[in-house]
């Protein structure tokens, strides 16, 4: 008997026990579990939309690439732009192999290119030639091929000793051999080893170095035609750089000028035009030197010696 009541007045004992954590405490653990529960359940339906997404994706790409096999998107004309030296017939050569098949096909089934609208292995072919700068090949929907490319200019004949000439861009770019040196279509640059060199070939080495002092003379022209309008380049006939601390330059055929180094190019070639256009020297026929600034800074200036 006294067994029995002893085990209830235990048992009362602990129903009266302190809970582990007061009201606060337990609503503050409550709200903590329930946020857990929510931030897992929007962890889920975000996995849910973002694999959703995902397949769409797939599913959508998948029907692309079947439709661009198809001949829903069958190549039948080929378009170009930007060429010059390039007729339009001989640039479109290179992409009538890809007519009569689907776009799919006529990338090789390149998804990237698929994906791009580009026919990047067609671009290189095109890049390729000498005149080229940049060539993209495009796929427009849904029959057509079009070619863009962007030419090379020519702005010297470049001369050597061997007999050969080439015709070049600003950039050292061998365009063609050229047979005839003419210096009314470009200036002539003299002084420049040629005899390794072929059409589609850069300029490097030492032979680059010195074509680029070249370059630097021919942008200050172009530049002081932008700014002034007045076109004194096309009267330049020779430059002559095989002496890179003093590059000789030769106008109209009536004027012998000693340019000396390439620095301060348009400074220099400002001066020089400003003496081009002086009535006072219209007609006379002498020699331009360079002279050392009486300033006592690093400006040079020139002076007209007549013959």
């Amino acid at each position: 008997m006294k067994m029995g009541q002893n085990m209830n007045k235990r048992k009362n004992e602990t129903k009266r026990t302190k809970p582990m954590w007061n009201d606060e405490e337990y609503k503050e653990r409550m709200r903590e579990h329930q946020n857990n529960i929510r931030r897992k359940k929007r962890k889920k339906r975000i996995r849910f939309y973002i694999s959703s997404v995902i397949l769409l994706i797939i599913l959508i790409a998948a029907a692309l690439m079947i439709t661009g096999a198809t001949p829903v998107c069958q190549i039948s004309e080929v378009s170009c732009t930007g060429g010059g030296y390039y007729s339009e017939d001989e640039l479109a050569v290179y992409a009538a192999p890809l007519k009569g098949k689907s776009f799919f096909g006529a990338v090789n089934y390149n998804p990237k290119d698929f994906f791009r609208l580009r026919v990047t292995y067609i671009e290189s072919q095109i890049q390729s030639l000498p005149y080229v700068k940049s060539a993209k090949v495009k796929y427009e929907p849904l029959h057509n091929i079009a070619i863009e490319v962007e030419e090379r200019e020519p702005v010297v004949i470049l001369s050597s000793d061997t007999g050969k000439s080439f015709l070049l861009d600003i950039e050292g770019y061998i365009l063609e051999e050229y047979d005839i040196v003419d210096d009314s279509v470009c200036p002539l640059v003299k002084g420049i080893e040629l005899s390794t060199y072929a059409a589609g070939d850069r300029l490097n080495g030492e032979s680059l170095e010195l074509y680029e002092k070249a370059a630097d003379i021919i942008n200050a022209f172009k530049e002081y035609e932008k700014k002034f309008g007045m076109d004194h380049l096309k009267e330049i006939k020779c430059l002559d750089v095989s002496d890179k601390s003093n590059i000789y330059l030769n106008y109209r055929d009536m004027w012998d000028i000693q340019f000396g180094e390439s620095e301060d190019c348009l400074y220099k070639v400002g001066f020089l035009c400003t003496m081009f256009e002086d009535e006072t020297n219209s007609g006379k026929k002498g020699k331009v030197q360079q002279y050392n600034s009486t300033k006592g800074n690093s400006e040079s200036h020139f002076g007209f010696d007549e013959y």
